[in-house]
């Protein structure tokens, strides 16, 4: 269940966006709608981590999703008030930590199937003795 959490709303959300049938993103919003997508992918990146490594927390993830949007957009929003490109600073930390994310699940799960092979090897081994005193 825990798995199908970020996937369901990735889901969920590219059939909205998809179903809505406007004229595009208004040029002032693009920026805006950028970073939270970017701050939304983050989200589910980490969720994904947290599901790999045994330690996904549904509200957790649902908090983070939302609260990583916000910040992103509100940042963005003020660097255009105060003349400077903070959607920079938003786009290198979450493009980051998104690829950070993804580095640390592909180990995990490179990790798991090492191990994976490795007990079955000793299982392999330990059938392979005969019993003693029969």
């Amino acid at each position: 269940m825990t798995v199908a959490v970020p996937i369901v709303a990735v889901l969920l959300g590219a059939m909205i966006a998809l179903g809505l049938r406007w004229n595009g993103v208004p040029e002032g919003w693009s920026t805006y709608l950028a970073v939270a997508a970017l701050a939304g992918l983050d989200s589910l990146v980490g969720g994904l981590r947290g599901v790999t490594e045994g330690k996904f927390v549904r509200n957790v993830f649902i908090a983070g999703f939302l609260s990583n949007a916000v910040v992103a957009v509100v940042l963005s929003w003020l660097g255009e008030r105060i003349g400077a490109d903070l959607y920079l600073a938003v786009v290198v930390v979450l493009g980051g930590r998104i690829f950070n994310n993804l580095t640390l699940i592909r180990r995990k799960i490179v990790q798991d199937v090492q191990d994976r092979k490795e007990r079955a090897k000793v299982r392999e081994a330990i059938a392979a003795i005969p019993e003693a005193g029969g």
